[in-house]
Order: C-alpha cells, then structure tokens, then sequence
C-alpha cells in the first residue's frame, strides 16, 4: 500500500541549525534614502561608481549600523590612503569583503533588473551562511526585503544563478547531505519551482526532486556507498548531475501552470497592522477578496510567533480574527509551512526538525458552528521508518503507530491503548493549543521498530 510522497517531500522544508547572533533585523529608511540620493546623481551602483560616491555608501551604513568589515572600512575612509587604494577597498567591501569577512553586505544584482540589491550576511555556520535580500525598488526609491520560502528558516543559504531569471539555492548538511530550492523570479517575486534532496538514513540515501507543492517528480534510493566511497566518485557526478538537470528542468514549464499565488486583502494586513503592529507577516495561506475569505497567518516579529486566522463572510461588516494564538507556534526564527485546504475550514501547519530528523505536522477543522476544533498531530521518524499519530478526546490521548520499509509501503500499522493526559485539557482547540505541551515521541507502551 503507498502513502502519498507528498508528505515525506515536506523534508525539504527546514534549515540546519547553525544559527549564530544577528547583527542587525534590516537596512534603515536612512539607508534607502540615502542611496536613493547617490543613485540619482550617478545611477545604479556599480564599479564605475566615483569612488567619493562609494565612499558616501560606506559612511552611509556604518553610521546606520550595517556590519561593515570594521578595519577596511576605517580604511577606506581615512584620507590618508591613495585614492585608488580607497576605490580599491571600497570596491571589495561592496562586493562582499571576501570569504572571511565578518557580517559584511554584498551590493548585487540578484533578480537581474539592472538595479544592485543589498544583500546582508544574518548567520554563519560550519557549512552555511544564511543572508537576508533587499532588493531595490527604483519606484518606491527603498529597499525590500524578498521573502524565499524555499527552506523553513528562509533566506537564502549557498546561492546562484545558473541561466537568467532563476536563483539556485543549496544547503548542506554533511556528506552526503544537502537540499536544494529552485526558484524563477517574478517582477520582485521569488517564485519558488521546486526542491531537490538527497538525505542518508542508515546505509541507504534517499534523493529525489519535487514541485512546489510537494509532488515528486523523481526519486531514488541508492547505497550509501556510492557517495562515501572515492571510488564511486564518477557515479557519485552523474547522479548529482541528473538530479539537478531534473530540478531544472522544472523551469522549462510556464508559470501559467503554477498556482496562482494568493493576494492578502489589505483589509487583512490592516487589520494586523492593527492588533500586532511591528509584526511582519512571515508566513500566509487561504483564499478571498475584500467581500469574503479565509486567511491562516504566521506573524512575527523578534522570534516572537503568532498563529492567526482572519475570516470574513460576505454578511460580515469586516475581516476579523477567529483565532489569536501565542502558544500555538515554536518560538525563535523557525517557521512552520502553512495551509489552508482549498476546500476551505481545514487548516495544516508543519515543522521539519533536522537534529532529530522528524517532521511534525498539526491539522484542525472548523466545526458547524463555526468553532476551529482541536488540533491533531502526526509525527514521522524519517530514519525509523516510522509513524505515529495522536488527538485528544475526553481527557484521553488517542492515536496509532505505523512502520514502513522506507519506500512508503505499511509493514504494521497498531492503535495504541489511550493515556491520560489531564495537562492538555482545555488546550487542544486550536485558539487556546499549547504546542509546547504535545508529546515528541508515542507512548511507551505503543508500537516500536
């Protein structure tokens, strides 16, 4: 019997957790204005830039508190040096600073518009470095930061451009490990096309390439063997090849053909604007328009995440928020994927977890009376083959246990006896559920490997 692989495929949305402190959240509105200024007089940066101009930049975000490479930006602004010498570093120190620069920005072009965007180094780790983009809009004359939900962590990690208009993003998490998202540049929209993975669980490596919505387009299991051994290293190309030849080729497909992406009311973003003001809104799913809709919202700001859901029927006199809940996310930069079935009053959220390789996925519904119900969980241990589930019904936990042979066939499903869990009562709705209280592994006398 198989299981959908679309459930599996959410793998991909997670980020390692090499997460170091940030430097700053984002640019200032100085910052845009100020180089609103200097590109009015001398147009978009670039190397040809006088170098008092890029003098200026410089001076610019240090007193903005951008983190410049400290020594070469005294450096380059001490009048003493040549000024070549001056053009010199100030060259390097816009384009990046180098492989050992500390925090540095990056002006580049990254959605080939003609215009450098900002690019800001936010957290280093032994094998990724995850920045934040800001792309530059000529219209509104600042810049804006471009959300890629490629990876749950966002960002952009070891990126490229491998033909005009698409961005290329990899993380690596140890040999053989690694994870890609592909994506195609829309006007200053990231749209992201697909993902790409290949993961070790025991002696095996599992690898494949799927769409956007979690659909596979090709996977495969091979011996581990044939990435760890050096004399498997012409294999080992060929197969990293045709996976990446095969998450490109996800580009050759018109975007006519994707989902439409969903456009928020600005009813809603008023209205959460209104109620969490300095929250942004980092993750959004639903449906609707200014007469009616249905909107599930990730809001954060700081490490500080909000689960809401705005709702409006074409009787309502505005949009307002049918849940509100502080206890419902993880705290901190992690962020679950999100959606709202098109079908309307289910709602779906999930964590991908790296250290423990699980992934976590939670589902309410909203009952006749209009109420969001309680909140399910199933769990996957991806190297256990396993999968357990869980709700809560009277006071009593629920669930069964499922064990695969890692290709999505059921070798043993088994109910387990119900438990008591008196701490959950009252906080299983899913306004008032308690993420943080949800068991992480099935109860002990439940079915094991």
């Amino acid at each position: 019997m198989k299981r959908s692989v679309a459930l599996f495929m959410m793998l991909l949305m997670f980020a390692p957790a090499i997460w170091a402190e940030e430097s700053f959240p984002h640019p200032t509105q100085a910052v845009s204005d100020g180089y609103a200024v200097l590109a009015d007089r001398h147009g978009p940066y670039g190397d040809a830039w006088p170098v008092g101009a890029k003098m200026d930049l410089l001076r610019l975000m240090r007193d903005e508190g951008l983190p410049l490479l400290r020594d070469k930006a005294e450096e380059v602004l001490d009048t003493k040096i040549t000024p070549a010498r001056q053009d010199q570093l100030a060259t390097a120190l816009l384009a990046g600073g180098g492989e050992d620069a500390d925090w540095p920005p990056r002006m580049q072009d990254i959605n080939l518009d003609g215009w450098p965007d900002l690019l800001l180094i936010t957290a280093r780790g032994a094998r990724n470095t995850r920045h934040d983009a800001w792309l530059w809009q000529p219209e509104a004359r600042r810049f804006v930061q471009a959300d890629f939900n490629g990876f749950s962590e966002g960002g952009l990690w070891d990126y490229c451009q491998p033909a005009p208009g698409l961005l290329l993003d990899r993380l690596r998490d140890g040999l053989p490990d690694s994870y890609w998202a592909l994506y195609r540049w829309q006007g200053m929209t990231p749209v992201l096309l697909g993902r790409a993975f290949r993961t070790a669980y025991g002696d095996q490596v599992s690898e494949g390439v799927t769409r956007e919505n979690g659909f596979a387009v090709w996977e495969e299991s091979v011996p581990l063997s044939v990435y760890s051994d050096s004399d498997n290293a012409e294999q080992a190309d060929r197969r990293d090849n045709h996976l990446l030849q095969t998450l490109l080729s996800l580009a050759e497909e018109p975007l006519a053909e994707e989902a439409p992406q969903p456009t928020l009311p600005d009813a809603v973003i008023a209205l959460c604007d209104t109620a969490w003001p300095g929250y942004r809104i980092a993750r959004l799913s639903g449906f609707g328009d200014a007469q009616r809709g249905q909107w599930a919202l990730v809001l954060s700001r700081d490490g500080h995440n909000v689960l809401c859901i705005a709702e409006k029927a074409e009787t309502d006199a505005a949009y307002a928020f049918t849940v509100q809940n502080e206890k419902a996310l993880r705290q901190g930069p992690q962020l679950p994927s999100l959606l709202i079935d098109t079908g309307g009053d289910s709602l779906f959220f999930s964590y991908q977890d790296r250290e423990a390789n699980t992934s976590h996925h939670y589902h309410a519904v909203k009952d006749s009376q209009g109420h969001w119900g309680d909140v399910d969980m199933t769990v996957h241990h991806l190297a256990l083959h396993r999968e357990w589930t869980m709700y809560v019904e009277d006071g009593m936990q629920h669930g069964e246990v499922l064990l695969t042979d890692g290709n999505d066939n059921i070798l043993r499903r088994q109910a387990y006896p119900p438990q008591p869990v008196p701490h959950l009562v009252g906080k299983t709705a899913l306004a008032d559920f308690d993420g943080s209280l949800y068991p992480n592994q099935p109860p002990e006398n439940a079915l094991t490997p």
